[in-house]
């Protein structure tokens, strides 16, 4: 064994260690009334009862407010699609004064129109320049080729 652990029962019956050891023993034990206890406990419950509240408050309202940014961000994103563009009504077309804005405003809203009707296909360009290249000539082979 340790020398530390062979000199440690001397050590605790050494005067100075008897002298702390009667202090100690001879000091009042300082259990807490019941009055103090039953304060303690009321006080802990109204705690724990304020804690379950803002519980119970931001379970509900956590989901409630993500619903809420939900919903504001769908109608943010939806909104502008469903609604005309600006531009093609008629209060907008009649705000614009006459002359070149005009002209303008009339010249793209044809193009707008036009590419409604068209699509996506050739534009005008492309078609000028094909059909003035290739011409297209039927012969009587052609003919005898649809008739069955």
């Amino acid at each position: 064994m340790n020398e530390n652990f062979k000199n440690i029962d001397e050590k605790l019956n050494s005067g100075p260690q008897q002298m702390v050891a009667h202090l100690v023993s001879s000091l009042p034990s300082e259990e807490p009334s019941m009055l103090w206890r039953s304060g303690l406990n009321e006080a802990l419950r109204a705690q724990s009862r304020k804690a379950e509240r803002r519980r119970r408050f931001f379970w509900v309202l956590r989901p409630l407010s993500l619903t809420t940014a939900c919903a504001l961000a769908a109608l943010l994103v939806v909104r502008p699609m469903m609604m005309p563009p600006s531009l093609s009504t008629p209060k907008a077309h009649a705000m614009v004064s006459n002359g070149i804005e005009r002209d303008l405003m009339d010249l793209h809203q044809n193009d707008m129109r036009a590419f409604d009707v068209g699509g996506a296909g050739l534009d005008p360009t492309e078609a000028a320049r094909t059909s003035s290249v290739t011409q297209v000539s039927w012969t009587d082979d052609s003919e005898a080729d649809l008739e069955l």
